[in-house]
């Protein structure tokens, strides 16, 4: 029998099918890191609809550490796009579920870098407006025209041009949290351009109730 010999491969060649392997490779973790987020997002919408509570028994909250837990935890993710996230806070504490005020903060963040240009800026605070707690995300993005605000927060709703990927579940998951806290939402244009989301609530735990 004749042994027959495979034509060999150039280097180039090589390194074609390499490159296209790693292509697939990173096609497939972006693809499973999304299903991960819309999973958890899905569950987190779950959670918090399903786990009501009284104000009256809840524990206090203390915002700036929240703020400061999930900007660590999120700064990476903003980095990669070259962006400024920083906070500004004070101390305060809001009565409330301490995971559930988390998940809102994580997902307004989240959303702010998302919509957020490369080399943008992202800022959150908390404080207090007239004696009345508050906690907010400003960002540099392209803003929310006012036709749309009020249906970024439904289910699923992305915003009409939108580049960026997203289960737009995110302000879902925050409405849900912030009407469970008897908080209210409050969108502005940021200075110079960009959204302000402001989540304002009934009273501070250190302080006496007022209405938002």
């Amino acid at each position: 029998a004749q042994l027959r010999r495979l034509p060999s491969r150039s280097e180039s060649e090589r390194q074609a099918e390499l490159l296209a392997l790693a292509q697939r490779l990173a096609l497939a973790q972006d693809a499973h890191d999304r299903l991960a987020r819309l999973t958890h997002q899905l569950l987190s919408l779950s959670r918090a609809a399903q786990s009501p509570f009284e104000l009256s028994g809840a524990q206090p909250v203390p915002l700036a550490d929240l703020i400061d837990e999930v900007v660590e935890l999120l700064v990476e993710q903003a980095l990669a796009r070259a962006q400024d996230l920083g906070a500004e806070t004070e101390p305060l504490a809001v009565a409330g579920s301490r995971w559930q005020l988390r998940e809102l903060l994580s997902n307004l963040v989240d959303n702010a870098i998302h919509y957020t240009p490369e080399g943008g800026h992202i800022t959150v605070r908390c404080g207090r407006d007239g004696g009345i707690a508050f906690v907010e995300v400003e960002d540099s993005g392209p803003g929310i025209a006012p036709a749309e605000r009020d249906r970024v927060f439904e289910r699923f709703h992305r915003v009409p041009g939108a580049a960026a990927d997203g289960s737009g579940l995110g302000l879902a998951i925050v409405r849900e949290i912030a009407q469970s806290h008897g908080a209210q939402i409050r969108l502005a244009d940021a200075t110079g351009g960009g959204t302000i989301v402001r989540v304002i609530f009934r009273s501070a735990a250190d302080g006496p109730a007022a209405d938002a």
